[in-house]
């Protein structure tokens, strides 16, 4: 999730406020990388990651499911960058303040809702990641909560120990209710588009 955001808000800035060379054309590639389901690119990921010597690892895990989902966070933080008017950092930067600083103390106030919703969607996809677990993990040693429980579940020619998985399903549920209580301002505040609703 941090990685996730410490990579999305400076892109999105930079695709939002900046003109560089490139730019049109990087846009229509994130756009390109949202249109392809993750399940196509998965043997070519597998062999780029047994050459990287990262299977059966956490941090192959990660770069795979940060590159699968960054695009659409860096679209739904460009949308909250492009809603915030251009006379705001003008006036920040015409004060003195540099770029970065105008965009840490002015611009990142007013784009909060959005970094609290790619935060949100960041979490809700890591704690829910499975199927890579299950494609990538090896070892039942370093599973999630999720991975384990699907590793119950489709175990072959194992009878399945209801009570076990019924247990594991209310102890996997209860941090996403917690999480859901604290975060709902967000997502009433919030849509994709990153239009803010009072």
């Amino acid at each position: 999730m941090v990685i996730e955001i410490f990579i999305a808000v400076p892109a999105a800035y930079a695709f939002s406020r900046l003109d560089f060379k490139g730019k049109l054309g990087a846009m229509k590639f994130l756009f390109l990388m949202r249109s392809f389901p993750g399940i196509t690119l998965i043997i070519a990921t597998f062999f780029i990651l047994v050459q990287m010597n990262l299977v059966n690892t956490y941090l192959g895990v990660i770069l795979v499911a940060i590159s699968g989902s960054l695009p659409g966070r860096v679209y739904i933080m460009k949308g909250f960058f492009d809603e915030v008017p251009w006379d705001l950092e003008w006036a920040a930067m015409v004060d003195g303040c540099t770029r970065f600083r105008a965009l840490m103390k002015v611009l990142v106030p007013y784009v909060l809702p959005g970094i609290g919703a790619i935060a949100v969607f960041a979490f809700l996809g890591a704690y829910g990641e499975w199927f890579l677990f299950k494609l990538f993990i090896f070892d039942d040693n370093m599973l999630t909560l999720a991975g384990y429980l699907s590793r119950l579940v489709t175990k072959e020619n194992v009878i399945m120990n209801y009570g076990l998985i019924t247990a594991i399903g209310l102890f996997y549920t209860i941090p996403l209710v917690v999480f859901y209580i604290f975060t709902q301002k967000v997502f009433l505040k919030v849509n994709l588009g990153g239009a803010k609703q009072v």
